[in-house]
């Protein structure tokens, strides 16, 4: 939207009108919902608008903040000022609002106020639990490690660009719990419950038992300092020489120029365009008394033509600073590299890496404190966390150094992670570590479980230095401490040798999986063809022994020296094959860790509190989020799971099921036209094939039943034929 119409730009008419009016926007970071589905995440951002008074309205106010960010129309802008007199915020509505504020702060010629787009309380959506739990994607896991295509795992053979839902794997069909909080209209819930209380608060207190008393002095000056665009121009003031000096930076490195002959202490400060022949130059005075400055001369205008992209003096440390902290604390993994990329395209010019880098530790150092204080305050931050959530293991090993005691490693665990993981998980565990990329160069080691939904649990973490053996093991006996040896134990790792070395001495005796997609890496550096290719990752997938030793026997043909290479260097379980039938889990990938890892990602930067205090808060806020979840389901069978078996459903029209009430038989044809035939029995849960044994849901086999007997029940009434029905016959499996 133009806002033109509405603005005036005072300074080109070289006086200020009795009109004239200042309001400064302040909008903190928010997210955008488009009416096109999309959502857009915006940083704060400050703006100041120039208005005449005169006419001015709540419309051309909106206009004007449309020119500067934008929304949907299932929000509503919300404008608050402090208002003196009441000692409150107060929003503005109506015209009579603004007029009402003009009025109040028309001495000053200023307000300022913060503008926020809250959901529409009346925004209601019309669709059921179950239509909008329909409207969620299906889609495969970003971080499932993606099947051989010339896979032969059961009786299909897809393309990985358009794998038929029927034969996903569990871990392959993915629901996300963020789009499943949002379909429920939780999000929405959230923005409207915040206004309402917002507004409701303003009129708790009694008009009758106020008597306001300000902090309001006449001559105290007042500003609306545009740090993005600020004016330079006699008669402008700034609170301090400091800021003077970086809205001058900003100022020049917009207009392209540069200064020299700077000549500034705390009470003056003056300096030339640095341009060959450019009468340009700038004269500024702090005010008797006050560390206000204000701008006294510029005698001539600009002269010189702008350089364009320049590798600007102007931009130093501190202007960098400024400008990236934004960026920093919406996305603190942004490195050196990025941002001035970001600078070059937002500023147009070219700031040099040291520049930025020293920039860039400033502006961490705002935001999260310096390194060396945070090791120092570790102790007090476990005491109170400990004093918070009583239960919660958290352990610090220190360390010698010469004659200093040093940081070693931490591990933590939270009660209510833990108890969530006894009371409500399979006993699955995925362990793993990510690099840390700060100035701590250690590793963040993490011990993650599946919920109901196949949702990442996490259940611990830890902080050591290298993947050492005495690290894992140390780290393994703080688990150890927190969760005990749950029966059925699964832990799921990589080819990590300190890890496999430390689970085994700790648990010894559980059922130790290796993640397949680690082990068909190293495999494939010594072992490499066509008839590897197909046969190693449907040994993998095969839930018969029988399946698997017919493709693993392939292999070994091939090269007998396998059995010594797997027994020396993969000797954990790998197939499903091998897995046990009593935790329902037939992951063979550790993608849970590789989850844990990718959601911790831009915080793994930060200095040792604060990470692990964002940890704290991002599992808080994960916890409640699926706490309001599971308040909005009803039913046995948890939506998303039903989300997964109808996704599996599609596709089985090829599948043939003989007529059988609780045992029938299923078969087809394999690709190269050999049949297949498995035995459903739904009394027991069980199918030929294994997989309904060991996920707990009916496999493609099960479902093809399944359907079939949901529309016999749906399309055929009671008959004559009922009494006269002869005795089931048997199936088998040959």
């Amino acid at each position: 939207m133009d806002s033109g119409a509405s603005n005036t730009d005072l300074s080109s008419t070289g006086n200020k009108s009795e009109t004239s009016f200042k309001i400064s926007l302040r909008i903190p970071g928010y997210t955008a919902y488009l009416d096109d589905g999309s959502t857009n995440n915006l940083e704060a951002s400050n703006h100041v608008l120039e208005v005449t008074i005169g006419g001015y309205s709540m419309c051309k106010l909106l206009t004007d903040v449309a020119s500067k960010t934008k929304w949907g129309t299932c929000q509503e802008p919300t404008f608050w000022y402090w208002d003196i007199e009441k000692r409150g915020l107060q929003c503005v509505i109506t015209d009579d609002d603004l007029n009402s504020v003009f009025q109040k702060f028309g001495r000053m010629k200023l307000v300022t106020f913060v503008v926020e787009f809250p959901i529409k309380p009346t925004y209601k959506s019309s669709m059921t639990m179950e239509q909008k739990m329909e409207k969620l994607p299906v889609r495969r896991n970003p971080n499932v490690a993606p099947k051989p295509i010339n896979s032969e795992d059961n009786e299909s053979e897809e393309d990985e660009e358009n794998v038929d839902p029927a034969w996903m794997d569990d871990e392959d069909i993915f629901m996300d719990d963020h789009e499943v909080f949002v379909s429920l209209g939780l999000r929405a819930e959230d923005e409207a419950a915040r206004i309402n209380l917002e507004k409701d608060g303003a009129g708790l207190i009694d008009d009758n038992a106020q008597i306001p008393v300000d902090d309001y002095a006449e001559n105290e000056p007042l500003f609306a300092i545009d740090k993005e665009n600020p004016k330079i121009k006699k008669g402008e003031t700034f609170p301090t020489m400091e800021d003077f000096r970086m809205a001058l930076r900003q100022y020049a490195i917009l207009n392209e120029f540069e200064v020299h002959k700077v000549k500034t202490d705390i009470k003056r400060y003056r300096a030339e365009c640095k341009a060959n022949g450019c009468p340009w130059r700038i004269v500024a005075n702090r005010l008797v008394g006050q560390p206000t400055i204000e701008i006294t001369m510029i005698p001539n205008e600009h002269e010189c033509m702008g350089s364009g992209k320049l590798e600007s003096k102007m931009a130093s440390q501190k202007w960098v600073a400024e400008r990236v902290l934004a960026w920093l604390k919406k996305k603190s993994a942004l490195g050196v590299a990025d941002l001035q990329d970001k600078l070059l395209e937002k500023y147009g010019v070219e700031v040099g890496y040291g520049t930025v880098w020293a920039g860039r530790q400033r502006a961490m150092d705002i935001i999260y404190g310096a390194w060396e204080d945070s090791f120092a305050t570790l102790f007090n931050f476990r005491a109170e966390l400990l004093q918070r959530s009583p239960g919660t293991i958290f352990e610090i090993a220190t360390k010698k150094n010469e004659d200093d005691v040093i940081f070693d490693k931490l591990f933590v665990a939270m009660k209510p992670c833990i108890d969530g993981f006894q009371q409500g998980c399979r006993p699955y565990l995925g362990i793993d570590s990510t690099a840390l990329n700060g100035k701590y160069k250690g590793h963040l080691a993490s011990a993650t479980a599946l919920d109901g939904n196949n949702w990442m649990y996490h259940v611990a973490w830890a902080i050591f230095e290298s993947e050492s053996t005495e690290n894992w093991t140390w780290f393994m006996r703080q688990l150890e401490k927190a969760i005990g040896h749950p029966p059925s134990l699964v832990i799921s790792t990589d080819a990590c040798k300190g890890l496999d070395a430390a689970v085994k001495e700790v648990f010894p005796g559980i059922e130790h999986r290796e993640c397949m997609r680690y082990l068909w890496a190293n495999f494939k550096k010594k072992y490499r063809g066509e008839v590897y290719d197909k046969n190693m990752w449907p040994a993998a997938r095969a839930y018969k022994s029988d399946k698997f030793n017919f493709h693993f026997n392939q292999v070994v043909a091939a090269s007998p020296d396998i059995i010594d290479y797997m027994n020396a260097h993969h000797n954990h379980l790998w197939s499903r094959s091998m897995f046990s039938n009593d935790i329902k889990c037939d992951y063979l990938n550790n993608n849970l860790a590789e989850s844990f890892n990718n959601w911790i990602k831009k915080i793994k930067d930060l200095p040792l509190v604060k990470l692990i205090d964002r940890l704290r808060q991002m599992t808080m806020d994960l916890w409640d989020k699926r706490r309001r979840i599971g308040s909005k389901l009803s039913g046995v069978i948890l939506p998303t799971i039903i989300k997964q078996l109808k996704a599996k459903t599609r596709g089985l029209r090829q599948m043939k099921v003989s007529k059988g009430v609780h045992t029938t038989e299923v078969f087809g044809f394999h690709y190269d036209m050999t049949p297949w035939r498995h035995v459903v029995e739904l009394s027991s849960h069980t199918c030929s094939c294994g997989e309904w044994q060991m996920t707990g849901k009916p496999c493609p086999h099960a479902l093809a039943f399944i359907q079939m007997l949901t529309w016999l029940l749906m399309s055929i009434n009671t008959t004559p034929w009922r009494g006269s029905r002869l005795p089931t016959v048997a199936p088998f499996h040959p």
